[in-house]
């Protein structure tokens, strides 16, 4: 795949989406009487907020927040030679030094082949980052191809008493994957050991054909995607699958609730409305061109949550 092509196409918005901070408020909140979210209204004495700056102004910010965001997980990773847990990278700053987020990993990886289009790092030194963190993930202790959430960035092993994580797993998934196909080669095959390992079926509920969110080896699994969030990437990673396939059943097997923001259009939204909800799969797949068998477009979705 021509690389430019591919950046535009799958990876371009990453940087700017995921400097969002996942702490924003929610627009909805649980109810005691329904468990269902509830319309909020902005205050009255809300700031109004001038959104009409000129362009080389935007232009700036998003090459700022570009920059930023890349030099974060450019920096915050394992770096150390020879260490069981090189290329892993930080969870969040500031935080605990030791702990590492595979989920940062899998985002880090893509911030790379976008570090290495902006000119950031060369791709030598791309290659070789990408190349010693595949041999980490290769290296990690696993449940069915599934990732631990937290790991102690020394050794890869699992950090306090982690859950293994769907959705954080996909996201390296997405991060492997690029990589993979970014360079090809001996990092190709590398990242679909990795994913070809994934046994998606096992981390399915057959009875309600929804995703569980976790699973514990102390005391199995947890939670069930049942409602839309984050979690779009994890169907198509599961579908694409040459091993472990799953078919389209548990795409269409969440709640999809239409609820309006404010004055805003109505859409589809996340339980407690954060706004990286919206985002993260957008990172890696364009959903401009595509319409479900229901009428839903996520791209025009995630439009609508985000100006709301």
């Amino acid at each position: 795949m021509n690389k430019k092509l591919f950046l535009s196409l799958f990876i371009g918005p990453l940087l700017v989406s995921c400097a969002v901070s996942s702490e924003v408020s929610p627009t909805n909140t649980k109810t005691a009487y329904s468990g269902m979210p509830t319309q909020v209204r902005a205050t009255p004495t809300a700031p109004v907020v001038n959104t009409e700056l000129p362009t080389d102004d935007i232009t700036q910010i998003v090459e700022d927040e570009m920059k930023g965001s890349f030099d974060f997980f450019w920096e915050q990773a394992n770096t150390t030679p020879g260490s069981s847990g090189f290329g892993l990278v930080r969870d969040r700053y500031p935080g605990s030094e030791s702990i590492a987020s595979i989920a940062s990993t899998g985002f880090g990886l893509t911030a790379y082949l976008i570090g290495i289009n902006k000119g950031y790092i060369t791709e030598q030194e791309g290659y070789e980052r990408v190349n010693q963190t595949l041999d980490t993930l290769l290296a990690m202790d696993r449940e069915e191809g599934f990732y631990y959430h937290f790991v102690d960035i020394e050794s890869g092993k699992r950090a306090w008493e982690s859950e293994v994580s769907s959705i954080d797993t996909s996201i390296l998934m997405m991060g492997v994957l690029s990589v993979g196909e970014y360079f090809g080669g001996e990092i190709g095959e590398k990242a679909y050991q990795i994913y070809d390992t994934v046994n998606w079926p096992w981390f399915l509920d057959d009875n309600r054909q929804m995703f569980y969110m976790a699973y514990r080896p102390e005391k199995g699994f947890e939670g069930h995607w049942d409602f839309y969030a984050e979690q779009l990437m994890m169907y198509i990673l599961a579908a694409g699958s040459v091993t472990h396939p799953v078919d389209e059943v548990p795409y269409y097997s969440f709640t999809r609730h239409v609820a309006s923001y404010g004055d805003g259009e109505p859409f589809i939204h996340s339980w407690f409305g954060s706004l990286f909800t919206y985002q993260y799969s957008h990172a890696w797949i364009d959903f401009r061109d595509y319409v479900d068998r229901e009428g839903v477009s996520w791209f025009e979705n995630s439009v609508k949550a985000s100006l709301a």
